[in-house]
């Protein structure tokens, strides 16, 4: 999780959008791919169950519905029809 070593988030308005606005961080809805430390490939996918500004301010509940990941059913399948 964000809270082990090596866990990462960015700070909400600190990115920037091509136009140089701050992007707001991420809303309950949003994508999102996930990526372990040392790995090449992601390892999961899913949907934020509560915004960026949420899973700091609480700390604690399930920031991400996974919806794939690696090793899974769907990872596992030869040929999707």
């Amino acid at each position: 999780g964000l809270t082990n070593p090596g866990g990462q988030m960015p700070q909400d308005g600190l990115e920037k959008d091509e136009h140089g606005f701050d992007l707001p961080g991420l809303q309950k809805g949003d994508g999102v791919v996930v990526c372990a430390e040392g790995k090449q490939f992601a390892i999961a996918v899913g949907v934020m169950s509560m915004s960026s500004s949420d899973i700091r301010a609480k700390n604690k509940g399930v920031g991400i519905e996974i919806a794939h990941y690696l090793g899974d059913g769907l990872f596992q399948a030869e040929e999707i029809h």
